[in-house]
């Protein structure tokens, strides 16, 4: 591997090419945009992608398409129970929870800002379900890319003591994080983590997590040797964040292929402490799931292994990233010709189908964790059309609790006795709760 190198806090750089597509010039439009080009030739070479049918900025489809009008989808207003009504007058987009052990919970979302960029806000839920004010988590005003593939939202992790760790894609594609350390009421100053700042390469889908430590770990795509404005070949990338420090480190530089350019990585400290990273790998023409994992004394990273056997075999990234909850890996592949959501443990060949399309339904995202679920019992939303499921379980063993979840909801928190959805519709927030009764 090249030897780690350290980056030093410093401000945005200028923006060679916007990743707000809407406001670019067709011949300057930043990677990002080009990458919804091949999401529509990876699924039609999949057969999931209908004819007329073509992925929205949040990569759903268009209602149109799906045999739905739009007010079908929206909800009616903002429960007022859910205590989420300061979000009603505000430009909301990739709105999510985020939760620590110690019960705290915030509510996370990206807002355009004056001119061109966005910012990234948050709020805690305090005593009474009443949210403090938004605090905004980027220093500099402005300076997170307008993305609005789902995918692409911003890293949260909450950690001990008050630690509250954000990273996200900032315009001109570097990777930005910010840290709090007081739950949220102020983050400091954000830091660079690749360390060819402003060059103005692909990069994105970034995560992070915290360790019990303190210490945050972030991992992105990154396409810094790759030709100008191209997606592939591309590099995961990892960054270590431990007193307004930063060290990256190429974990794949040792491997021949690209990592897939356009699925999201996900980063998971798991109970043990363990640090594991999934992603979707190339080789051979499939894309399939990998996992990296790092033990708990040096943090050695061990070389990427493979999740299932190669099933996946796509011309371009679908934009579906794997999830790590627990000690197992949850991912989306179609290979059989449905969309199906895979579980493994471990490496090697060995995984269970959780879920998968039917005659009147079918899966739309990959599943993503229930903040706050009661201790030992893991929840899972799964997205799906016409509407989604709550799924309960551990490990590879996984079964429907809950359905009927709004097509809109991408994002779910248990709050008290309340199951709450959160999610957005072309800028207006949408929440709602409903009595967790399963």
């Amino acid at each position: 591997m090249k030897p780690a190198s350290t980056t030093d806090p410093r401000t945005q750089a200028a923006d060679p090419f916007d990743a707000d597509c809407a406001s670019v010039p067709e011949g300057r439009r930043g990677s990002l945009s080009r990458a919804l080009g091949i999401v529509i030739a990876a699924l039609a070479a999949a057969g999931l992608l209908a004819a007329g049918c073509a992925p929205r900025g949040d990569g759903d489809v268009a209602p149109e398409a799906a045999g739905k009008p739009s007010s079908e989808l929206a909800a009616p207003a903002i429960a007022v129970s859910t205590g989420l009504g300061f979000l009603k007058d505000r430009d909301v987009h990739q709105a999510q929870f985020a939760g620590g052990t110690d019960g705290s919970l915030y509510v996370v979302w990206r807002q355009p800002a004056d001119g061109r960029g966005s910012d990234l806000w948050l709020a805690r839920r305090g005593e009474g379900g009443v949210f403090t004010p938004p605090v905004r988590i980027n220093d500099l005003p402005g300076t997170v890319a307008n993305v609005d593939l789902d995918e692409s939202r911003a890293g949260v992790a909450v950690g001990p003591d008050g630690l509250i760790a954000v990273a996200w894609t900032a315009r001109g594609s570097d990777i930005r994080a910010a840290i709090s350390r007081d739950g949220g009421a102020s983050f400091e100053p954000s830091l660079n983590l690749n360390s060819d700042e402003g060059a103005g390469a692909y990069r994105g889908f970034v995560d992070i997590d915290v360790d019990a430590a303190g210490i945050a770990h972030a991992a992105w795509i990154d396409g810094r040797f790759a030709p100008p404005r191209a997606e592939e070949p591309a590099e995961l990338y990892y960054a270590r964040i431990e007193d307004d420090l930063v060290t990256e480190i190429n974990l794949t530089e040792q491997q021949a292929d690209s990592i897939c350019g356009c699925c999201r990585i996900d980063v998971d400290v798991r109970d043990d402490d363990t640090l594991v990273i999934a992603f979707r790998n190339t080789g051979g023409g499939y894309r399939d799931v990998f996992r990296v994992e790092a033990g708990t004394a040096d943090r050695a990273f061990g070389e990427p292994a493979r999740l299932g056997p190669p099933m996946w075999e796509l011309r371009g990234c679908p934009v579906i990233g794997p999830l790590n909850v627990g000690d197992a890996t949850l991912w989306s592949e179609a290979s059989t010709g449905k969309r199906r959501i895979l579980a493994a443990v471990d490496t090697g060949g060995d995984f269970e189908v959780i879920a998968e399309d039917g005659e009147a339904w079918s899966i739309e995202r990959p599943p993503r964790r229930v903040v706050g679920a009661p201790p030992g019992e893991g929840l899972l939303l799964l997205p799906g059309r016409p509407g989604g499921k709550i799924l309960r379980g551990a490990g590879s063993s996984w079964t429907v609790a809950a359905e009927d979840i709004p097509r809109w909801a991408m994002s779910a928190a248990v709050i008290g006795a309340d199951l709450v959805l959160l999610g957005d519709l072309d800028g207006e927030a949408q929440a709602e709760s409903r009595p967790l009764n399963f």
